[in-house]
C-alpha cells in the first residue's frame, strides 16, 4: 500500500465515520456517497494536512470557510420542511469529519482550532442560548457562515470560561470540541435513561 493509498482510506473510513444521523432528514439521499468521494478525492487535502504543510496549520479559519464552500456544492438539502442553507450543513460535516480525525496523531497539530459542530442540543445550552438567541438562531443548520462563525468566537470566550473555571481542578480545555461534554452530551444530565 502506497501513503496516498493508506491517507485515502483514512479519509474514507472517518468520512464514513463522521456522518450525523441526523442528516437523513436535512439533506438528499446519495450526499453520504457524495461527501466520502469529495473526503477521498483530490479537492480534499488529507495529504497536506497529514504533512503538516496545509493552509490549515497557519489559518485554519480562513481554511475552514474555503472547504466548507467547497462541501456545499455537494450538499443538496432538502426545501420540504425548513430553508436548510447548505453552506451550514457543510459546516457540520466538516467539523465532524475533522473532529473524528483527531483519532489519528498525525492529525492532531491543529486540535486547538478546531470547530464545535453545531445543531439543536448546542445552540439550546444555557451557556451559548442567549448568544443564539442575540443572533436570531432557531435552527443551526438555517444560517449563513457569518452568523455560524459568530456563534465559534461565541463558543471560544466559553472555552476561556470554562477553563477558568476547571483550572483548580487541573482541567484545561484546550479546543471548543472539549465543549462537547458540557454543550451536547451534559444536556441530558439528569434525564432517566430509557435502557
Amino acid at each position: 500500500m502506497t501513503k496516498e493509498g493508506y491517507l485515502k482510506e483514512i479519509a474514507r473510513e472517518t468520512a464514513k465515520m463522521s456522518w450525523p444521523g441526523e442528516m437523513n432528514n436535512i439533506v438528499v439521499a446519495g450526499t453520504k456517497a457524495e461527501l466520502e468521494k469529495y473526503f477521498t478525492g483530490p479537492e480534499f487535502p488529507i495529504e497536506e494536512l497529514w504533512d503538516g504543510t496545509s493552509i490549515a496549520y497557519i489559518d485554519y479559519e480562513k481554511w475552514h470557510k474555503g472547504q466548507t464552500q467547497n462541501i456545499s456544492k455537494h450538499v443538496v438539502v432538502k426545501t420540504d420542511k425548513k430553508p436548510y442553507v447548505p453552506v451550514a450543513v457543510s459546516a457540520k460535516f466538516l467539523n465532524t469529519f475533522m473532529h473524528q480525525l483527531m483519532k489519528y496523531e498525525k492529525f492532531r497539530g491543529f486540535y486547538e482550532l478546531l470547530h464545535l459542530p453545531l445543531d439543536s442540543r448546542v445552540i439550546k445550552h444555557k451557556d451559548i442560548k442567549k448568544k443564539c438567541e442575540e443572533l436570531k438562531i432557531t435552527n443551526a443548520y438555517t444560517i449563513d457562515y457569518d452568523t455560524y462563525k459568530n456563534v465559534q468566537e461565541g463558543l471560544k470566550k466559553l472555552l476561556e470560561d470554562y477553563t477558568e473555571q476547571l483550572e483548580s481542578a487541573g482541567i484545561k480545555l484546550r479546543s471548543r470540541i472539549d465543549l462537547n461534554a458540557v454543550l451536547w452530551a451534559g444536556e441530558s444530565k439528569g434525564k432517566k435513561s430509557k435502557n
